[in-house]
């Protein structure tokens, strides 16, 4: 069953005030909400961990609040309030993918269409959130445009996507967009320390692109030998240690994890080949070391074809990727060898 039309789930409080990173971003929304009007298309895009839901949400919330506040701030206690909140208000809908990894399908936009063509409840707006909207497949977004090009009176998509460049043009041409940018390294690392102090947060960060909402996650639910996993790659890449004993360690990671992994090591690799400034830690000294013996040209033809995996990632093997991933990473940095 298509996953449109549920309503969506916003359990959240103090939105904004807990994620200070957010307040560029929510500066603009507010001064799109300023206008009354919402336009018919708003696209959320930036790094995933970051809170683009939230922001969704608040927009969504500020909206339908009967007492509004001066920019996204609700009065968090009026029925509709509540409701967001609950994830039980019955104009804000969500479009979701069916299954982790897999794309939006056509069924789930003309469901969408056909429960915003009711008519609203009191708010006199209806709201719809989807994520990840560069999931959508082909059919979809062209289904989609359909609703951008002529919206009923009141609705607003709000789209939530990793990058702009994700989606097809027609679609972004539709939509007035407000970017999500993550904060500096060092507020990252304190806004981490803040809720937990840990030694690893640079790690989990880096794994989780300076998202830090997506550090807290990986951290949570990773297992807790990332150190571990990052000495062992390092030494696959310095000959040091087998690629099956490697291969078989990273086998209970998720394949987006681990990707993101190598994909920051070929990362490093290749600035430290290029003699670009690098963070200062173990590991970055440990793989530049290894990049002197690297060749360059692999080095990034290997960091572009494991970024690219990221992007296809729904429609891969996770055993033959990873077995993918540590072969480009051998022959980056043993073919000067």
């Amino acid at each position: 069953m298509p996953r449109a039309g549920r309503s969506l789930d916003c359990g959240w409080r103090s939105m904004l005030s807990d994620l200070p990173w957010l307040h560029d971003s929510g500066s603009r929304l507010a001064q799109i909400l300023s206008s009354q009007r919402l336009p018919a298309g708003l696209l959320l895009y930036g790094p995933r961990g970051l809170g683009r839901h939230r922001l969704a949400c608040a927009v969504a919330q500020i909206r339908f609040c009967r007492h509004p506040g001066s920019g996204l701030k609700s009065c968090e206690e009026c029925p509709a309030c509540m409701q967001v909140r609950a994830g039980s208000h019955p104009d804000l809908l969500q479009v979701r993918p069916e299954a982790e990894n897999s794309a939006i399908k056509i069924e789930s936009i003309r469901d969408l269409s056909r429960r915003l063509a009711l008519s609203s409840g009191s708010s006199g707006a209806r709201i719809a959130i989807i994520s990840p909207a560069e999931r959508l497949s082909i059919a979809a977004a062209n289904a989609l445009l359909k609703t951008l090009e002529e919206p009923s009176p009141g609705v607003t998509l709000i789209l939530v996507s990793n990058a702009s460049g994700g989606l097809p043009a027609t679609v972004l041409s539709r939509c007035q967009r407000v970017r999500v940018s993550p904060p500096s390294t060092e507020s990252a690392l304190r806004w981490l320390n803040q809720r937990q102090e840990r030694t690893d947060w640079s790690i989990w960060l880096t794994l989780a692109g300076g998202a830090p909402l997506g550090a807290l996650t990986l951290a949570r639910t990773l297992p807790d030998d990332v150190s571990a996993l990052l000495d062992s790659l390092i030494q696959v890449v310095n000959g040091r240690r087998d690629p099956l004993q490697f291969a078989s360690q990273a086998a209970e990671w998720p394949l987006e994890q681990l990707i993101g992994l190598i994909t920051w090591l070929l990362r490093v690799a290749t600035r430290a080949w290029v003699h670009a400034p690098l963070p200062d830690s173990v590991w970055t000294r440990q793989i530049a070391q290894a990049s002197h013996l690297a060749d360059g040209r692999r080095l990034v033809r290997a960091w572009q074809e494991a970024h690219g995996l990221l992007a296809e990632i729904q429609g891969l093997n996770p055993a033959l990727a990873r077995e993918r991933l540590i072969l480009l990473t051998m022959q980056a940095f043993r073919s000067a060898r």
